[in-house]
């Protein structure tokens, strides 16, 4: 609801009705939108929301986002951000690319796909390669890969850690 340069969400789970209010400032003097606040279900479905917001503070909250201390909002932030299309955003998501969870660097690998971004150096191509489920092409890597490949070992989806194995072996 756009009401006098204030945006208001409200998220609604189950049958539970939660309020998310996100505040834009018309002059953008402050920033309103806060997902460092409220629950995990409510910071996921805001910043899954945002993502049809083209305003720059609803962009700044969501790379705020891409920090948050839980898997499932820095998900729905890079998920918001694939919806919004700003380019602008490449830079913090191949950062997240680089130190995110392998879930986390699926959706970061998607956002990028959508906004063209094409990995560049070996230390993007690697995380790049593991989180679009390419470990064919990780295993040219070599050596360079088994850190990447170590932290999927770690928590990835068992098809990942399976894949993810298998490559070490190659190696």
């Amino acid at each position: 609801v756009l009401d006098g340069g204030q945006v208001t969400i409200d998220a609604q789970l189950g049958s539970f009705a939660l309020d998310a209010r996100a505040r834009i400032d018309a002059d953008g003097a402050r920033d309103a939108i806060d997902l460092r606040q409220g629950n995990t279900l409510v910071r996921t479905e805001v910043a899954a929301a945002l993502g049809v917001f083209k305003h720059p503070a609803a962009i700044k909250a969501l790379l705020t986002a891409l920090r948050d201390h839980t898997e499932a909002v820095q998900e729905a932030a890079a998920q918001a951000l694939k919806k919004n299309g700003d380019a602008s955003v490449i830079e913090p998501l191949v950062g997240l690319l680089m130190r995110g969870t392998p879930g986390v660097q699926y959706y970061a690998a998607q956002t990028l796909d959508a906004l063209n971004w094409v990995p560049r150096t070996p230390a993007e191509q690697i995380p790049y390669y593991v989180a679009r489920g390419d470990f064919k092409r990780v295993s040219m890597f070599g050596p360079a890969a088994i850190k990447t490949l170590a932290a999927v070992l770690r928590s990835g989806s068992d098809e990942r850690r399976v894949a993810a194995a298998n490559t070490l072996a190659e190696l």
